[in-house]
C-alpha cells in the first residue's frame, strides 16, 4: 500500500467545498440510502415514470437502431405490462428474462416493474444443464426469450416445466407502434410452450401507466440476479425495490454528477448488478441517456462511446485492464467520456488509465448483489472504493482459517487505520439483508454475537484495508488470498505489482498446491506487451523487479505465458481454470517458467524439473 493512500484531513479539507453545490442532491441520496418506510410506495417504476412527468423528450435508452425517449419508453413499457397482465402476470410471478444486451430488455424489465412481476436476469452465457439450473432454482411462470437466444432453449426445452407461456421477442427495436412478427416454423413445431409474440402482445393495449406502480414497496423483489457460491452451483440473490432505491439515492444521486445531456455507455451485461442496478439507477437518477452495447470489443470500445456520444461510461476492474492491453491509438483521448462508474479498478491500473485515456473522475463503488453493504466514491479520490452510509466494521482475522478473531469477551476486534481485515456489515432495519432465495444460503453469510450479545452482520467474505474517514480499499476476495510459507500472499497486491512493469498487459495471481508443501505456492499468468519475448535477459530483469517491490514469500514460483487470458462474461478473469491447470507442463500448453532459487532466475520448466518439485527434491 502507498502511504498516501490512507485518508487525510487535508484530502477532506480539499475536496470538501467542491460538495457544496451539491449538497441538496446529496441530502437528498443520504436520506434515500437509509429508506426504512414498508408502507412507502417505492422502485423502479416510479422513478422511471417521475422521469417520463419531468424529461419526456430527454433521450432514455440507446441502441445501435434506437433512440428512445423517457415518454416513448414508458409508454412501450407500459403496453408490455397491461399484456403480461392480461395473460394472467401479478405482482410477485417470477418472469424468467433470457435475452442479450438490447434496448428490449430494459423495456421488458420496466414493464415487469409496472406489476410488481420479479424478473429473473438469466445469464446467457448459460446453456443446458447450467441454464436448467438457474431456471429451476426460481420457477418462472413466464420465459421472455429473444430470437438470438432461441437454440439454446430448445436444447432445454423438455424440462421447462415450470413455465406456461414464452413471450417471443424478435431481434429487432421495438416501437409503439409495431408489426406482428413472424416466427419461424422450425421454432414453432420444435417447442410445446404457448409462444406469444411481444408485438402481439402489445395489440392495442394502453399506453397509460398502471395503477400497480403504487402499490409497490420496500421490501417487495424486484431482480433474481444470479451468484455462483464456493460450490460453483447457482445462487438467486434477491434484489428488492428498496435496494435499488438505495442504490438510486447512494450512485445517482449522492455520489455521480450525471445530468440530462449526459449518455452513459455499458457494453457490461444487463443480467450483471453493475449495469443493471448501479448504471441505470444512476441514468434515471439524472434522466439521462443509458446507451447499450450489444458485447464488449476492446478495439472498438472507443469507436462506440463516440457513436453513442458518450459523456461516461460504466465498467468493471478487469474491462478497463483489457482496454490498456490494447495498442496506443489517437482516439484513445478523442472521445467525449468524463466520467466512469464502476468497481473493481486496481490501484496499479488506476492513474494508469486515467492519464491514457483522459477521464479524471472515477466513481469507484463496493458492493454485492447478495449483500446490504455499500460504498461509494463521493469525493473522487484516488484507490479508494469511498465511504459508506453504512453502520460497518474491517475486523481482524485468523492468518490461515480467515475466522473472525474475538477477544477476551468473545467480541470481534475492529483493526487499526491503514490495517487490513474482513469487511462486515451490520444487518438492522436501516440495512436489511435481503439475502438469497434459499434461506439457508443466506443463513451461512451471517455473523451473530459480532460486538454485542444478539447482533447480526454480514460477511461479505472481502478483505479491505481501513483508509480512515470511513473510507476503505479492497484488497481481495479471502478466497483470492493464500498462504506460503507462513505467510499470506495478497494475489490482488501482488497482481497490482506484476501489472507496473512495462514487460505486462495482463496478469492473474492465484495459489497452486505443491507436492510435500504447507500451503499454496504463487502462480502468475501474464499476457506480455507487443516486442517482449521473455528471455533469458528479460526474465531476469523481471525477477530483479519483483524482488525489489515485494517480500520473498510473495513472489510467484510460477509462471506462465499465454496469448490470452480467458473471462467469464462479466469480464473476470476466471482464476479458478487456471488453478485447475496446475504447472504441469504435460498439461499446459503455454510455456511455463519456475523461479529457481539455485540460479535466482526464472527457468522453463521441463517435465524433469516438474518432477523434481513434485517429489521435493527441488525446493521452492
Amino acid at each position: 500500500m502507498q502511504q498516501e493512500d490512507l485518508i487525510s484531513w487535508k484530502q477532506i479539507a480539499r475536496k470538501a467545498p467542491q460538495l457544496i453545490p451539491q449538497m441538496h442532491d446529496i441530502i437528498e441520496g443520504m436520506k434515500l440510502t437509509r429508506l426504512n418506510d414498508p408502507s412507502e410506495p417505492v422502485g423502479l417504476a416510479l422513478e422511471f415514470e417521475k422521469a417520463a412527468i419531468e424529461n419526456p423528450n430527454g433521450i432514455a435508452i440507446l441502441g445501435v437502431n434506437t433512440r428512445l425517449s423517457y415518454s416513448s419508453a414508458s409508454k412501450i413499457a407500459n403496453k408490455i405490462a397491461y399484456g403480461l397482465k392480461n395473460k394472467g402476470i401479478e405482482k410477485g410471478d417470477v418472469v424468467g428474462i433470457y435475452m442479450e444486451n438490447r434496448p428490449e430488455t430494459l423495456l421488458v424489465v420496466l414493464a415487469c416493474a409496472k406489476i410488481g412481476a420479479i424478473s429473473a436476469m438469466l445469464n446467457t452465457q448459460k446453456t443446458k444443464s447450467s441454464l436448467m439450473q438457474t431456471i429451476k432454482l426460481v420457477s418462472p411462470r413466464l420465459l421472455v426469450l429473444g430470437e438470438e437466444l432461441i437454440q439454446p432453449i430448445l436444447e432445454v426445452e423438455e424440462e421447462l416445466t415450470s413455465i406456461e407461456s414464452i413471450l417471443y421477442v424478435p431481434d429487432a427495436p421495438l416501437h409503439i407502434n409495431t408489426s406482428i412478427t413472424h416466427i419461424s416454423d422450425t421454432f414453432m413445431s420444435n417447442i410445446n410452450i404457448t409462444i406469444y409474440p411481444i408485438d402481439q402482445l402489445m395489440h392495442a393495449q394502453p399506453e397509460t401507466n398502471m395503477d400497480s406502480s403504487k402499490k409497490i414497496y420496500l421490501h417487495d423483489p424486484l431482480f433474481y440476479v444470479f451468484t455462483s457460491g464456493t460450490s460453483g452451483m447457482p445462487k438467486a440473490g434477491i434484489f428488492t425495490h428498496g435496494r435499488w432505491m438505495k442504490l438510486f439515492g447512494g450512485i445517482g444521486k449522492l455520489t455521480t454528477k450525471l445530468t440530462s445531456n449526459d449518455v452513459l455507455y455499458t457494453t457490461m451485461p444487463l443480467y450483471h448488478a453493475t449495469a443493471l442496478c448501479v448504471c441505470w439507477s444512476a441514468v434515471i437518477a439524472s434522466q439521462c441517456g443509458f446507451a447499450i452495447g450489444r458485447r464488449f470489443s476492446a478495439s472498438q470500445f472507443w469507436h462506440e462511446t463516440q457513436q453513442f456520444h458518450a459523456t461516461a461510461i460504466g465498467y468493471v476492474g478487469d474491462l478497463c485492464q483489457f482496454l490498456l492491453a490494447q495498442p496506443p491509438k489517437d482516439i484513445d483521448q478523442q472521445h467525449h467520456v468524463r466520467l466512469m462508474i464502476g468497481n473493481g479498478l486496481r490501484p496499479a491500473l488506476w492513474q494508469k488509465f486515467k492519464s491514457r485515456f483522459q477521464i479524471d473522475t472515477v466513481y469507484e463503488f463496493y458492493g454485492a448483489s447478495d449483500g446490504n453493504v455499500g460504498f461509494f466514491n463521493l469525493l473522487n479520490l484516488d484507490n479508494t472504493v469511498g465511504f459508506s452510509p453504512n453502520k460497518f466494521a474491517i475486523i481482524a482475522v485468523n492468518e490461515i482459517t480467515h475466522a473472525p478473531i474475538r477477544d477476551e469477551n468473545g467480541f470481534f476486534v475492529r483493526v487499526k487505520t491503514g490495517e487490513v481485515g474482513l469487511l462486515i456489515s451490520e444487518i438492522s432495519t436501516h440495512f436489511p439483508l435481503d439475502g438469497y432465495t434459499e434461506k439457508s444460503e443466506t443463513e451461512k453469510i451471517i455473523l451473530k454475537n459480532a460486538f454485542e450479545t444478539g447482533d447480526r452482520w454480514l460477511n461479505t467474505g472481502d478483505l479491505m484495508r481501513d483508509l480512515g474517514f470511513r473510507h476503505a480499499q479492497f484488497i481481495d476476495r479471502i478466497g483470492d488470498s493464500f498462504r506460503w510459507h507462513g505467510e499470506n500472499v495478497s494475489a490482488q497486491e501482488v497482481e497490482s505489482v506484476v501489472l507496473e512493469h512495462a514487460f505486462v498487459d495482463q496478469a492473474i495471481v492465484y495459489g497452486v498446491t505443491v507436492s510435500d508443501n504447507s500451503g499454496k505456492a504463487g502462480m502468475l499468468t501474464m499476457t506480455l506487451a507487443p516486442k517482449v519475448n521473455f528471455n533469458t535477459r528479460d526474465r531476469r530483469h523481471f525477477l530483479t523487479y519483483l524482488r525489489t517491490h515485494l517480500p520473498s514469500y510473495a513472489i510467484p514460483r510460477f509462471i506462465r505465458i499465454t496469448k490470452k487470458l480467458s473471462t467469464t462474461s462479466t469480464f473476470k478473469f476466471t482464476k479458478s481454470n487456471y488453478q485447475n491447470d496446475g504447472y504441469d507442463p504435460k498439461v499446459v500448453t503455454d510455456q511455463l517458467y519456475l523461479y529457481h532459487l539455485k540460479s535466482n532466475t526464472y527457468e522453463k520448466l521441463t517435465p524433469d524439473l516438474f518432477d523434481q518439485v513434485e517429489s521435493g527434491s527441488l525446493k521452492l
